[in-house]
């Protein structure tokens, strides 16, 4: 059902071209590649049912079997990079999510924004002591 639904959305909705669908023998599993345009690289999006549980290490599997199986294609330089995840949700509405290469989980609570604004300045701060030439005095 999720496959059938995504392409759909990506054909009609989304106004999308060459929409294909591709299936991964080792991982029994469903893709599909479409683009945005013409000349475009294909993007690959794994259609996915909101009702169940995604785990991190399997998606990162998934774009990495890609990448290794199409080696010789566009799929591959594109999986290499990210895939979407087409997340179905039972209303028929379809969500897209972009994940890039080294998915990790996030354990903990997430940094503030100030903390975040910190620690980009700590690390502006040694490569600007290191652009202050000495005098010729």
């Amino acid at each position: 059902f999720a496959a059938y639904r995504v392409f759909i959305y990506l054909q009609q909705e989304k106004g999308l071209t060459d929409v294909r669908y591709h299936y991964v023998a080792d991982l029994r599993t469903l893709y599909l590649t479409a683009k945005r345009e013409a000349t475009a690289l294909p993007e690959i999006y794994l259609p996915v049912l909101s009702t169940t549980d995604l785990d991190l290490e399997q998606l990162d599997l998934f774009r990495a079997n890609i990448a290794s199986a199409r080696g010789d294609g566009d799929d591959a330089a594109v999986a290499a990079e990210s895939l979407m995840l087409a997340i179905c949700d039972p209303s028929s509405t379809v969500l897209l999510y972009r994940l890039t290469r080294g998915i990790k989980s996030i354990s903990g609570k997430l940094p503030s924004r100030g903390q975040l604004m910190r620690q980009k300045q700590l690390q502006k701060t040694p490569k600007e002591a290191s652009k202050v030439t000495p005098s010729n005095s």
